[in-house]
């Protein structure tokens, strides 16, 4: 969600008008500044949210790598030094991973690995944009589930599935 220790958020939720307890909005006050609204036309008179818009004030992701053979693995993300760095040389596959808590603009990443020696360092750097705005579109099937939310990132395809009472998940 993207609260630390020592910070709050407040959220307020809004629903339709028709009081069928469809939830239409979404904001977050405090330290975290996020919301969500479903747009103009949704709900429908099935009471599906057909199309949604999201503003986030933070986004929380997760960056890793593999460094097989490494002492240390160090980060930067916009020249700040990374303290997230999660990495255990003893390791046989290497991975190494860092929580990231990015407002929405253009980052670069840069991450080194060292050998044990310190005669070998590698590094790696990427840039990229976190998007604070989407509009997400939804798919319905006959039978009223989501079967795909179409954003800016791409097309999520959720495929619903029946089982029988008692039978294992």
């Amino acid at each position: 969600m993207g609260l630390t220790t020592g910070t709050w958020a407040t959220a307020t939720y809004g629903f339709d008008a028709a009081k069928l307890g469809v939830r239409t909005s979404e904001v977050f006050s405090g330290d975290l500044t996020n919301n969500w609204s479903a747009s103009s036309g949704s709900p429908d008179g099935f009471g599906r949210v057909l199309r949604e818009n999201v503003n986030q004030g933070s986004v929380a992701m997760l960056a890793n790598g593999c460094a097989v053979g490494a002492a240390e693995v160090h980060g930067t993300i916009d020249g700040s030094l990374l303290t997230t760095v999660a990495y255990n040389p003893l390791s046989t596959d290497g991975r190494w991973s860092a929580n990231l808590n990015l407002s929405p603009a253009s980052h670069t990443l840069n991450v080194s690995a060292s050998s044990r020696l310190g005669t070998y360092t590698n590094s790696a750097s990427t840039s990229f944009t976190v998007a604070g705005t989407d509009n997400i579109t939804n798919t319905y099937d006959p039978a009223g589930l989501v079967t795909n939310r179409s954003m800016l990132s791409g097309v999520q395809a959720l495929n619903q599935q029946a089982r029988e009472e008692g039978a294992p998940a």
